[in-house]
């Protein structure tokens, strides 16, 4: 049986799922904070890091993992919030295996990967 992730050692590749979510260009946006090592997909706008509402978003900018000021501030100060989501598994929605509601997620640089993909859909614009 063919597993939506492959895995070659250490990496995990993720496929485009079957029903995919809408994305912003960020691995952690709208996961809750690390609980056992594991990330669950809450399906808003939590930044985990910040243990609050996406800052960029508050600010009108789509949330973009590459350009957040607070992401760029947290991995340059090595803070242990930044060092706790990089050793947790990510679990969001689209991959998680049917009929399983407690499963073991993905690894944040597989889930970086496939967010950061041109062909992963992206949120409509929000009209303001």
């Amino acid at each position: 049986m063919k597993t939506i992730f492959e895995t070659h050692g250490e990496n995990e590749k993720l496929e485009q799922p079957p029903n995919s979510i809408p994305r912003h260009r960020c691995l952690i946006y709208g996961f809750g904070n690390p609980i056992q090592g594991l990330m669950g997909d809450q399906g808003d706008n939590h930044c985990p890091l910040l243990n609050k509402p996406c800052a960029m978003e508050g600010h009108g900018i789509t949330p973009d993992f590459e350009r957040c000021p607070d992401v760029m501030t947290a991995e340059y100060s090595e803070s242990s919030r930044i060092v706790e989501i990089q050793g947790s598994r990510l679990c969001p929605r689209e991959f998680a295996p049917q009929g399983i509601s407690v499963w073991g997620g993905v690894s944040p640089r597989a889930f970086e990967d496939y967010v950061m993909r041109p062909d992963t859909p992206r949120p409509a614009p929000k009209s303001q």
